[in-house]
């Protein structure tokens, strides 16, 4: 029972992983247009269980000439000073999936942002495994250019689809990221546990609850 107990607390040990950067982009180097143009922008920094990531963009999304950004303005943005729904067609999306034989989770998501104007609006929005997007956090807003920090609703599965919204605050203004590493999602992976294991741990909950029974 001991051996057992043992056993399983390894297995639990061993399933816990700090927060990682899982992948980033970055936008210095060329303009908003250049990069909406090359899309699907693959992402640097992948972690060691991240089998790919990439950036695209949704139909209604058009990107400003800005340069060592990736900006929109706020008719492309589907509005200025509005509340943002998950049916605007204007937004950037990220990809990532894990490599075989491991889930992702996305915790976080560090920005660094840039407009002609402060006082944007943003969110994000998430899916896991080809579900359907929900909004992962409040609409906020962006008091001033530079480093933005959002903390989400933690998604976890093979695949984690990442949907980011704006809305500045004037039609002509533009809105987005800026410079390099200037979007980077955290987060941890995980191995998925093979069937004997997950056996193991059956057979141990059983084996405690009948010590239990035994010992009343």
């Amino acid at each position: 029972m001991k051996k057992l107990i043992i056993a399983l607390a390894i297995v639990a040990v061993a399933s816990v992983a700090q927060a990682e950067i899982l992948a980033s982009w970055g936008f210095a180097g060329s303009n908003s247009t250049a990069w909406q143009a090359a899309a699907p922008l693959a992402g640097s920094s992948l972690a060691a269980n991240i089998d790919s990531a990439s950036l695209s963009f949704g139909a209604g999304f058009t990107a400003t000439s800005s340069a060592n950004n990736l900006r929109g303005n706020g008719t492309t943005w589907g509005g200025a000073g509005r509340t943002i729904a998950l049916t605007d067609t204007s937004f950037i999306q990220l990809d990532l999936a894990a490599a075989s034989g491991y889930t992702l989770t996305v915790e976080d998501i560090a920005t660094i942002v840039s407009g002609s104007q402060v006082n944007a609006q943003d969110r994000w929005a998430a899916s896991a495994d080809g579900g359907s997007y929900a909004f992962v956090n409040a609409q906020s807003t962006a008091t001033a250019n530079g480093t933005r920090n959002h903390d989400i609703t933690d998604t976890t599965g093979e695949t984690v689809g990442l949907r980011y919204f704006a809305s500045p605050t004037g039609a002509s203004t533009s809105f987005g990221f800026s410079g390099a590493n200037s979007l980077v999602v955290n987060g941890t992976t995980h191995a998925v546990p093979e069937p004997a294991t997950m056996g193991l741990l059956g057979l141990g909950a059983l084996a405690m609850v009948l010590r239990r029974k035994i010992r009343k």
